[in-house]
């Protein structure tokens, strides 16, 4: 049995990556958050590889699953020094495993799936829970930042948030506001961090920072503040605190490695319990719950990535390009 090598190029000729797709990417990412909940996935605590020299690579993560028919594991390492030896910061494979057998069958390019579901986690959780915002801003122009506006921008053109009418990016460097224009040129560049928060106002957190820095003080007073905190250590443990309600995609997942949500349960400033679970939410919300959050209440999700996300989609994207003749055999 031969193992099919998908890069980015062939993702792309396969049409995986086009915005025409990303319905699809969406129901691949909650059909796989749902499962968690159901019980039909089987999701390890990730493995952290780091390096004793401060010269090497940040971290190495190992992400193994298993959802419905689908097995393998994601190997993705992130080296934020990368950006400045002209690589990129993230780097990675998801290996694919036949459910019956065992055997690997396809290795993908990991970056390309995470990117696409890293903001798809943040998408689906929107158009459940959190469409009623007027405003987004999103916060750091890199690789995640450019995808997480390119799927709302076209989840707004296309009648998700009928509501928003103002779409924002704020970076500290100059350089990446720069870029960022130029990629979307109806976002409104934002130099000063205090522009960022506003009453219901989205925000999308999508930084490097490995110290929190944000304080309660940003949150406190607002009004339907809704924060997607994927960069999971920009938030003070008080500010964590502050929010009404807090989410993630696995509070097992996201409360360890000294995340903000990790450091906010070990200080007593909010209660493992009463950290909600996404998966818990969308499966209820499938059963005709009622929305859990109130329009002027704030909200943060920390979502973690799980790899069944980078499963489905992955054997979804192994079909579209197997389908279409793509890919190298490997052996």
């Amino acid at each position: 049995m031969g193992i099919l090598y998908l890069g980015e190029d062939d993702m792309q000729r396969a049409g995986a990556l086009e915005e025409a797709a990303l319905p699809t990417i969406w129901d691949q990412v909650e059909d796989a958050l749902v499962t968690m909940e159901e019980g039909t996935s089987a999701v390890p605590l990730d493995a952290y590889l780091r390096s004793p020299d401060p010269g090497h690579f940040n971290r190495i993560i190992a992400k193994a699953g298993l959802v419905g028919t689908t097995a393998g594991i994601k190997w993705i390492a992130s080296a934020p020094s990368n950006v400045e030896r002209g690589l990129p910061r993230a780097t990675g494979l998801l290996i694919l495993n036949d459910v019956v057998t065992g055997v690997a069958y396809a290795i993908l390019d990991a970056v390309p799936i995470s990117n696409l579901r890293t903001a798809g986690v943040a998408l689906v959780f929107l158009r459940a829970f959190r469409r009623a915002f007027r405003r987004a801003v999103v916060v750091g122009g890199g690789v995640h930042g450019h995808e997480h506006c390119r799927q709302l921008l076209w989840a707004r053109d296309n009648g998700l948030f009928q509501q928003l009418d103002e779409v924002c990016v704020y970076d500290p460097s100059p350089a990446s506001r720069q870029r960022f224009s130029e990629a979307f040129p109806t976002v409104k560049p934002l130099s000063d961090p205090d522009e960022v928060f506003d009453d219901h106002t989205l925000l999308l957190y999508c930084t490097n920072a490995l110290t929190p820095h944000i304080g309660a003080e940003s949150v406190r007073g607002k009004r339907g503040l809704t924060v997607v905190h994927t960069s999971l250590r920009d938030f003070l443990p008080e500010a964590i605190g502050a929010f009404d309600h807090c989410v993630a995609d696995s509070v097992e997942h996201v409360a360890r490695a000294e995340t903000s949500v990790d450091l906010a349960i070990r200080a007593g400033l909010l209660e493992r319990q009463d950290c909600l679970a996404l998966t818990r939410l969308l499966a209820a919300a499938r059963k005709g719950a009622e929305q859990p959050f109130g329009d002027d209440e704030n909200v943060i999700l920390n979502p973690m990535g799980l790899v069944p996300n980078d499963l489905l989609v992955g054997e979804a994207i192994y079909r579209m390009a197997k389908e279409r003749g793509l890919g190298i055999e490997l052996g």
